[in-house]
């Protein structure tokens, strides 16, 4: 594959980090490196995202759930407003909600990044 010219549309590519929302300044820093992945890799057949988990919980939700999400939505928006350029996006914010664990006792992210990466290639 040579891919000097640019990646052609039957090669579509989706660079997707798994990773934890945790704080808004970690939120931040998500999305700036998103952001950095993005103009130093740009073509119009490659697109960016963030596979998210909020940390584990003895709580299906927690107070800081909402504002976390909303704050990453907020962000990604952003970045596709600046970026997109009258195209489709280029960014996405792809969240999953905790589940419970009946093992651990605990609220989480099914599977943590290997579920992730599972549920989005399933």
């Amino acid at each position: 594959m040579d891919f000097s010219t640019g990646i052609p549309p039957e090669a579509r590519t989706l660079v997707v980090v798994p990773t934890l929302l945790t704080s808004p300044h970690n939120v931040e820093s998500l999305v700036e490196a998103l952001q950095v992945r993005f103009l130093a890799n740009r073509d119009a057949n490659l697109h960016f995202a963030l596979l998210t988990d909020l940390r584990d919980a003895a709580e299906e939700t927690l107070a800081e759930d909402a504002p976390l999400l909303q704050l990453a939505r907020d962000r990604i928006e952003a970045l596709n407003e600046r970026y997109a350029e009258g195209r489709n996006d280029v960014f996405f914010l792809l969240h999953r909600p905790r589940r419970w664990n009946p093992h651990d006792g605990i609220w989480m992210g099914y599977e943590r990044k290997r579920g992730k990466l599972a549920d989005l290639n399933a």
